[in-house]
């Protein structure tokens, strides 16, 4: 569910409001009034995370996070090793030399080494590399043309302008946003990956449409199967 609220809220606003807003700001003020509002809005998001903290573990629980993560580290095991090393990564300097245990890496070596962990894991996983090479042809096969070449289709084929592009982005936004509230709202099928698989591969096919219709309504109405699927 948090997921699905997620996939409901970030569409509706990177695809529904903020295209509208910029379109409004293109068509009455300039595009470099837009580009200043976006930089605005990047400039208020990183300040919302500067006052976030690392939670501080429980002073309770340190010495079973340690022993758990020697256990795991004994046994071999890569889930209990990869958990470990989450846990192990929220406990503070002070708190392990107080355990007994060893000295925490470098923040640096400790990113390395998850990625190193997640790279291992991802090669060995077929279900894992096949879905993310998958997905990484799918973004530069239809995002790539949808987020590029829409403007131009809009604009020589519809005789639209910024405020119509906008209008298409939104019903790709709401799109995606409904289709969220509706997967986060009901119980995962039994084969989800091969589903979602299908959606994005079917969903692929409205773009087409994009490219050879002259009319705007039939613009957003692909755009809206899109963002759904």
């Amino acid at each position: 569910p948090a997921n699905g609220l997620e996939g409901a809220f970030r569409p509706t606003l990177l695809n529904a409001i903020g295209p509208a807003a910029a379109g409004a700001v293109v068509a009455a003020v300039s595009p470099g009034a837009a580009l200043a509002l976006a930089a605005l809005g990047a400039a208020v998001a990183a300040g919302a995370l500067l006052p976030a903290r690392v939670p501080e573990v429980m002073p309770g629980r340190v010495g079973d996070m340690v022993r758990g993560e020697e256990s795991a580290e004994a046994s071999g095991d890569a889930v209990a090793v990869g958990i470990g090393a989450g846990a192990g990564a929220g406990i503070g300097a002070e708190d392990r030399v107080a355990t007994g245990a060893p000295k925490p890496p470098h923040p640096v070596a400790s990113v390395l080494r998850d990625l190193l962990e997640g790279f291992r894991f991802m090669v060995v996983t077929p279900w894992l590399w096949a879905t993310l090479g998958f997905a990484s042809l799918a973004v530069l096969a239809i995002m790539g043309p949808f987020d590029v070449l829409l403007p131009f289709a809009i604009k020589d084929h519809a005789g639209g302008g910024p405020g119509d592009h906008a209008f298409v982005l939104g019903a790709f936004g709401v799109g995606g946003a409904i289709a969220a509230l509706v997967v986060a709202s009901r119980p995962m099928p039994r084969r989800y990956l091969t589903l979602m698989i299908l959606l994005w591969g079917w969903g692929s096919l409205p773009v087409i449409i994009l490219g050879v219709t002259s009319s705007i309504a039939v613009m957003v109405a692909a755009a809206f199967a899109v963002g759904a699927t």
